[in-house]
């Protein structure tokens, strides 16, 4: 039995490369001198780029998933890139991920698509064993913003040595509280980080889970939706025709301490060789989203 997960309709988004300018590629409309991309607008341009892929997406969500649609393409070996599909069938470039050096915990290093900005976060690796791997997503002062816990099944010692469950994935995010509605937003963001990374760190120590619950803080945490097992030994989720290949990288979240909302927030689906469909909504952001899909490449 294989670990591989395919969803059953094969429906397409269309897709017009570059149709509409990215917003990160804007540039000055007065002048075409790149000799005016002076200090006070490279600091506008940082501080648009950063209010867009570190918030929630306010609306684009497509009618048939519910969701924010991307596309993550990995066929570069030296760059990955992710751009959203929006509902008219135009691509907006949002950020591109550069691998660690070798041996480094830094997995990959996030970018946003214009060259004359530096890189804004950044995915390492806090542990990796046989059955276990957790990732953090760290942006400015390597201040978290969210954990990834994975949770592989063990190595079944047969003629195949085969995993015969699919892995299992939990993520916990950092929510700002000016853009959260919950009751925490009350807190300065400073002290919400802060209680984010340390009940995390803690629990990863511990219990080594995310979803454990807490009187001083709860984060939003995301757990992988269990696959149904089918008659011909493999495992299924269904996708609503946005992937077409079995892969161990297909998987679906929910919020799991959030009893109203059980739909999927996020998941990630093989499209075609190296390239895969990242859909997303709030409470995550594109940076979010990205940084689970950098995992779930990172992690073979």
């Amino acid at each position: 039995m294989t670990s591989n997960i395919l969803q059953s309709s094969t429906m397409s988004i269309p897709m017009k490369t570059n149709a509409r300018p990215s917003f990160i590629e804007t540039r000055n409309k007065s002048t075409d001198s790149d000799s005016t991309l002076t200090k006070p607008l490279l600091d506008t341009k940082v501080d648009t780029v950063k209010s867009v892929v570190t918030c929630p997406c306010p609306d684009d969500y497509h009618d048939v998933t519910g969701l924010v649609h991307c596309v993550v393409n990995c066929t570069s070996s030296k760059l990955i890139t992710m751009k959203m599909q929006h509902s008219n069938g135009d691509v907006t470039n949002l950020l591109t991920a550069k691998r660690g050096k070798l041996f480094s915990k830094t997995r990959y290093i996030i970018s946003t698509c214009s060259e004359l900005l530096p890189p804004i976060a950044s995915l390492k690796e806090i542990e990796s064993n046989f059955v276990q791997h957790t990732y953090a997503l760290e942006v400015d002062n390597d201040v978290a913003v969210a954990y990834i816990l994975y949770v592989v099944p063990k190595i079944q010692c047969n003629y195949f040595c085969t995993r015969n469950e699919p892995r299992r994935a939990e993520v916990a995010l950092y929510e700002d509280p000016t853009h959260s509605s919950s009751k925490e937003g009350v807190r300065t963001t400073s002290t919400q980080l802060h209680l984010f990374q340390e009940v995390c760190r803690q629990r990863l120590l511990g219990p080594r889970r995310l979803s454990v619950p807490s009187d001083v803080y709860s984060p939003t945490v995301l757990q992988s939706v269990a696959p149904k097992a089918k008659q011909n030994g493999r495992y299924g989720l269904d996708f609503h025709g946005r992937g077409r290949s079995a892969s161990r990288r297909n998987m679906q979240l929910l919020v799991s301490n959030k009893d109203d909302d059980a739909t999927i927030v996020l998941q990630m689906a093989k499209w075609d060789d190296k390239i895969y469909h990242v859909d997303f909504k709030a409470p995550l952001t594109p940076l979010q989203a990205f940084g689970w899909a950098l995992a779930q490449i990172d992690l073979k």
